[in-house]
């Protein structure tokens, strides 16, 4: 069916506009992404749901959960969602270009690969600012590389590590367990983070900058950092702090979360061996007391967290060009990227 079909189908439904959004193959042809699209998939609020399931007869459906069959053609899934996770054309409510690049890439759907790609030229086409999001493992060097390219490039470095970090240090700090996740909600909610351009990390006023990286709050950062509603509060305050700027940003979920609609977008990676004694090193010259088969094990283990969290896990995607750090530089990885974001700059001025 093409829009105007569309459209016509989901009128009959006669859906409360501030109790839904459009999802899916209905975002690509409202926004021009595709002509045409095969199902009408919506998402409504819990509450809502129960009032349409006075009205209508849902199956429950076998693909996902919380996912309801109205017909053949008709998906309905059933979630909660704030005002700022959706936008509006011509008065429909549809599911955040962004929000729905980043359901495709986590999915990692066959079918929804040249959607991403048509998403990405969407929103390059309407980037204003340079965003410079780096993701890797930890120890890669991504902050090291994070600050270089904000001097180079005089880029804001948004240094998204430390906002996870100084929710871990006020958990430990209240001493709160990393099972009890309310109470770290709670914390989330209500902490005050502010990071200056000078490096500075401000925690509801205090000077935080060294403490958070201590080896206590290390080893509680990565459980912290996996509770989703942490992150989406965190990721908001990322974005905010983003608005209207350039800037460099680094993380484990940069790419594919909280901007995947960046226009560089850098995978940085090293081997374990190096990465271990990078952090070492970076340790000792801070004061930090921690052996190196200790950071060894604790990059070992922060690793396999990363890679395997239910929200914002770290991951490899097409789109991110590949940079094995082990032999270079941070010199010739700075010279990578300002290749490419030059690169790109000359060939839109010759457009």
């Amino acid at each position: 069916m093409n829009k105007q079909e569309y459209l016509q189908k989901l009128d009959q439904l006669e859906l409360d506009k501030n109790r839904y959004c459009i999802i899916s193959g209905g975002v690509m042809i409202m926004l021009g992404l595709r002509e045409k699209t095969n199902d009408i998939d919506i998402r409504v609020k819990p509450d809502y749901f129960e009032e349409l399931k006075k009205k209508y007869q849902f199956k429950k459906s076998d693909k996902y959960e919380n996912l309801y069959e109205l017909s053949d053609e008709i998906e309905v899934a059933v979630c909660d969602f704030t005002t700022k996770d959706i936008d509006y054309i011509d008065g429909y409510p549809i599911n955040s270009i962004e929000n729905e690049l980043a359901w495709k890439i986590e999915h990692k759907r066959e079918k929804d690969k040249q959607d991403i790609k048509n998403i990405q030229k969407y929103l390059k086409r309407k980037a204003k600012n340079i965003i410079v999001a780096i993701d890797g493992p930890a120890g890669s060097g991504k902050g090291t590389l994070a600050k270089a390219l904000s001097k180079k490039l005089n880029l804001v470095n948004i240094d998204t590590g430390a906002t996870y970090r100084c929710v871990a240090l006020k958990t430990l700090r209240n001493n709160i367990n990393v099972e009890e996740k309310d109470k770290i909600i709670d914390i989330a909610k209500n902490i005050n983070i502010d990071l200056l351009t000078d490096g500075t990390v401000l925690m509801d006023g205090e000077d935080v900058t060294r403490e958070i990286r201590s080896k206590e709050v290390t080893s509680i950062v990565s459980p912290i950092s996996s509770i989703v509603e942490v992150r989406e509060i965190l990721v908001d305050v990322q974005r905010k702090i983003a608005e209207g700027k350039d800037v460099v940003m680094e993380g484990r979920d940069i790419t594919t979360v909280v901007f995947p609609n960046a226009p560089y977008k850098f995978y940085l990676d090293a081997s374990i061996e190096c990465r271990a004694k990078r952090r070492y090193k970076e340790n000792q010259e801070k004061g930090i007391e921690m052996s190196y088969e200790e950071v060894y094990e604790s990059i070992k283990a922060r690793d396999y967290n990363d890679m395997h969290k239910e929200v914002g896990s770290l991951m490899r995607t097409d789109d991110q060009i590949y940079i094995d750090s082990t032999n270079l530089t941070i010199e010739e990885e700075v010279e990578i990227i300002e290749k490419e974001i030059r690169g790109n700059k000359d060939e839109k001025n010759d457009r």
